[in-house]
């Protein structure tokens, strides 16, 4: 097909603050760089040396450059696809002989990252009967030339060196304006183009991955999975299909790059290629299955993995908590993520070792030297009280016939990184052959430094939901600081600051500021849980929470973000439009819904202990006391939630101080704090049954309301929230006194929280509690920094 074509022509026109938010720029103009193409056949021009049989190209440049002089600020051009689709309604209006044109509208430097970007968009002409003029054909968003550098390679100097890489992103996303709604159809959110250059940076930076095919893949997963790539008025997803290009300009020596190109759908990463598990899903084998994870989010690699054991009708039963270690055996790599899961399954051991392999491939792992890194490994410990010793079986093809398989695994009395996993679900259990418990091989270890982590993810894990909030995961070492978090109640009758954050830029200021103070992770909240505080609507809750998470992340506040609420709606929204990547719940889940949407999100949940919903009432713990009974009502709800699928590297706990309790009450909670998560009464006898089902068997008899609820709250992270609360203003004699009167009251609380082992405190004043928390750490943290 002949074509005549402009190429590259530079204008200048204001197209709004959106993908540019520079001060003022919604009246500056803004570099763009136009192409046209217009099929025509050229025959007749030829023939007749004529240009009014084909299309001037001077005719074309002024239209472009009269459209784009046009554009006032504010006005329904505010995009480029709004600017693409004008370009093509002009262009076929004033060709007659066109029936199809071609756009691209590029901005360039459009990211800090990239060269540019853009929209490819091809209209065809309508029916002008109906009123169209263009019909939008096809419309493809790219992102040119990502360049940063990060780890990449399976060399060893690539393993140390960063270097630079270059990203390529082309997006269809079909747009589907009709001329009838002319000039523009209103009102119309730009698609998000820099948030998904921002997520494929994130994703990047944060990988280590030796092999490029590996890399592309997650990033068109990131991509796909972007906040960006999903409309936030309707949740609908709005790629159908992506081209990620990533290219090693220094690979060869002689060549300009090494590159690999793919092509995906969103579907296609939703892993419809790992076979289901057939028969009985609830199985009747019981293995004790090891999670490590050290290339790319290895927190977010491991969570993925067990999303897919689900899907493929694996049941995973428990989990341990999650990680950090130096590498084993080959220790120029990066470090490791390491968890362990339980599983329930009707599948052999081979069986079942087939499809974690399957897993592991899905995930993206590809082959490396032995003990070398990987995006994720999946070792099958202990199965049932089976001993196999299995060669690897290869037959005349050279086809493997049959994996290894040893079980037990024969290095795991000397992995602290298995064993101290195992140690947090079955400490009691014997292994086949052994004469001592998990717990004891454990301790035998001579130097234990494994570091307990909290992550805070930045990519959603399963491909349905709405989200990846654009912003860096955080990893938290829980036992080695405090941790502070700021309280952000955008609410207008908070009992302590009700109102003082009523607008958006308010809101803002106060966690910039809280950021800039020492903050570690904001709690925005829209609906007071003080005693007579007034009912607010889901609605109304979700306006306030999501747009300010929003602003929050478009400030630049990467530090992780709470939504505070206890309805299962107000939480997805949040996490999925608002960036938000915990839930804090006064209610411990047990709202409708917010267990099941804890479970998919795999984003750390804070479950706290209240009862009903008056914080003032309800306040009576006879005959058992406050502690033995705030551990056994939210032990119950924690068992809850790690039976629908919550992790337990992903549970917070917080004793709830303030709701449903006496001044007593609470007094009694703090002093006795250790307490609260200090070992249960769940004690399995250590000389009983190797059968490791027998051993969940007997666990799971024992875990009544005074045994296994309890224990289930052993060692997990600690949330106190006593800030400027009543019972303070009891205590110091001045009840009716404003609650700003409370911050020394209040700091005098975090001292004897922290000294009893609390992880995180909930605050209002972060500047002056930053530096108490500083001193009591160095008086109490182990780890503190030494001076």
């Amino acid at each position: 097909m002949d074509k005549i074509i402009l190429n590259k022509l530079s204008v200048r026109a204001p197209l709004g603050a959106f993908q540019w938010p520079k001060p003022g720029s919604e009246e500056l103009s803004q570099p763009l760089v136009i192409s046209a193409a217009a099929p025509l056949s050229v025959e007749l021009a030829a023939s007749s040396d004529s240009l009014p049989n084909s299309v001037n190209y001077g005719t074309l440049a002024k239209l472009i450059e009269r459209v784009v002089a046009g554009i006032l600020p504010g006005g329904e051009i505010n995009s480029l696809e709004t600017l693409g689709y004008a370009l093509c309604t002009d262009c076929l209006k004033t060709f007659p002989n066109l029936d199809e044109i071609n756009i691209e509208v590029e901005k360039p430097r459009a990211h800090l990252y990239a060269k540019g970007a853009g929209i490819k968009m091809t209209a065809q002409r309508g029916d002008v009967t109906c009123g169209d003029v263009a019909k939008i054909a096809a419309s493809r968003f790219y992102i040119r030339d990502l360049e940063f550098f990060t780890v990449i390679g399976i060399n060893p100097w690539e393993r140390v060196h960063k270097q630079l890489i270059r990203i390529n992103v082309e997006m269809d996303v079909p747009l589907g304006f009709r001329d009838s709604r002319f000039p523009l159809p209103s009102p119309l959110t730009p698609f998000d183009y820099g948030g998904i250059a921002d997520s494929v940076v994130v994703f990047s930076l944060a990988s280590s991955y030796e092999t490029v095919e590996a890399f592309v893949t997650g990033v068109a997963r990131a991509a796909l999975t972007s906040p960006s790539a999903y409309s936030t008025a309707s949740g609908k997803h709005l790629i159908s299909q992506i081209t990620v290009s990533l290219a090693k300009p220094n690979a060869i020596m002689f060549a300009s790059s090494a590159e690999v190109s793919i092509t995906r759908k969103l579907s296609d990463l939703q892993m419809p290629w790992l076979p289901q598990v057939t028969g009985d899903t609830n199985g009747c084998h019981v293995a004790a299955i090891a999670l490590g994870s050290n290339i790319g989010e290895g927190v977010a690699n491991i969570q993925q993995s067990l999303m897919a054991l689900r899907e493929i009708g694996i049941k995973v039963i428990d989990t341990s908590f999650m990680y950090h270690s130096e590498p084993m055996y080959v220790e120029n790599q990066p470090q490791f993520r390491n968890a362990a899961c339980l599983v329930e399954t009707n599948l052999t051991p081979h069986e079942l070792l087939g499809a974690l392999k399957r897993v592991e491939q899905a995930i993206g792992r590809t082959p490396t030297f032995r003990n070398g890194p990987r995006v994720v490994d999946l070792d099958i410990i202990l199965y049932d009280d089976v001993i196999i010793s299995d060669e690897e079986k290869i037959d005349d093809s050279n086809i493997v016939i049959r994996r290894q398989l040893i079980i037990p695994h024969p290095r795991m009395s000397e992995r602290e990184f298995v064993l101290r996993p195992l140690a947090d679900m079955i400490p009691g259990y014997k292994p086949p052959h052994s004469i001592k418990t998990i717990l004891e091989m454990f301790q035998d270890i001579p130097e234990r430094n494994l570091r307990k982590v909290l992550s805070f993810p930045c990519t959603p894990l399963v491909a349905s939901l709405d989200l990846t909030p654009s912003c860096p995961s955080t990893q938290w070492f829980i036992g080695e600081k405090t941790y502070i978090m700021a309280t952000l109640n955008y609410t207008p009758d908070s009992f302590s600051d009700g109102g003082l954050h009523a607008t958006i830029s308010s809101a803002v200021e106060y966690a910039l500021n809280a950021v800039a103070n020492g903050a570690d992770i904001i709690d925005v909240g829209g609906y007071s849980t003080r005693p007579g505080a007034a009912e607010v609507s889901t609605e109304d809750e979700i306006g306030r929470v999501v747009p300010v998470c929003r602003a929050l992340r478009k400030a630049g506040v990467t530090i992780p973000i709470s939504v505070d609420t206890f309805r299962a709606e107000v939480a997805r929204r949040a996490v999925l439009e608002g960036g938000a990547n915990c839930i804090n719940d006064v209610r411990a889940l047990r709202e409708k819904g917010m267990l099941a949407l804890a479970s998919e999100l795999a984003v750390p949940v804070i479950m706290m202990h209240s009862r009903g919903t008056d914080a003032g009432k309800d306040n009576s713990y006879e005959p058992k006391g406050v502690m033995a009974s705030v551990r056994e009502e939210l032990g119950a709800e924690v068992v809850k939630a790690m039976e629908t699928g919550v992790w337990r590297w992903n549970v917070i706990v917080d004793p709830g101080i303030g709701f449903s309790k006496t001044v007593g009450g609470n007094l009694d909670l703090i002093r006795g704090l250790r307490d609260f998560t200090a070992s249960g009464s769940l004690v399995l006898n250590p000389h009983g049954s190797h059968h490791l089902g027998e051993y969940i068997s007997k666990k799971q008899a024992l875990s009544s309301p005074d045994d296994g609820s309890v224990a289930v709250l052993e060692s997990m992270p600690t949330l106190v929230g006593a800030s400027r609360k009543s019972f303070l203003g009891k205590l110091i004699g001045r009840p009716q006194a404003p609650p700003l009167e409370r911050n020394f009251a209040t700091a005098a609380v975090n001292v004897a929280a922290i000294q009893q082992g609390c992880d995180i405190i909930r605050v209002h004043d972060i500047r002056d509690t930053r530096d108490t928390v500083k001193i009591v750490d160095a008086l109490w943290r182990q780890h503190a920094q030494k001076f």
